[in-house]
């Protein structure tokens, strides 16, 4: 019985490990995202020079996992001179993101507090 609770104790922590993982890995790609957005925002407002092709490349790299027609999207916004569409895109992947970062699971001793 002791050997049983010792293997879903271990089972527990291994799975709250891998989920801290994912939400440290989401959170990431959303900074990586805000970096993206602000390059691109301060290149519009210059107005003066289209998107670098080395950044339209990493925006589309880093897109691609999460939809490969974003990322053609904006390979095409830039290719045009549409900077608003690679914001868009860039908008329409943090959505994503931010949808699938999974909420960390609170602890039961603030559960029962808040409860009670």
């Amino acid at each position: 019985m002791l050997r049983d609770a010792v293997a879903d104790i271990r089972q527990a922590v291994s799975r709250e490990e891998a989920a801290r993982r994912r939400r440290l890995h989401q959170k990431e790609a959303l900074r990586r995202s805000d970096e993206y957005l602000w390059c691109v925002e301060d290149t519009l407002e210059d107005r003066a020079q289209p998107l670098p092709e080395s950044l339209v490349t990493e925006i589309a790299r880093f897109v691609h996992p999460y939809s490969r027609r974003l990322a053609r999207q904006a390979r095409l916004g830039a290719r045009e001179g549409d900077t608003t569409r690679v914001l868009d895109v860039l908008f329409d992947v943090q959505e994503r993101i931010q949808e699938r970062i999974e909420p960390a699971p609170a602890h039961p001793a603030t559960a029962e507090a808040l409860a009670g």
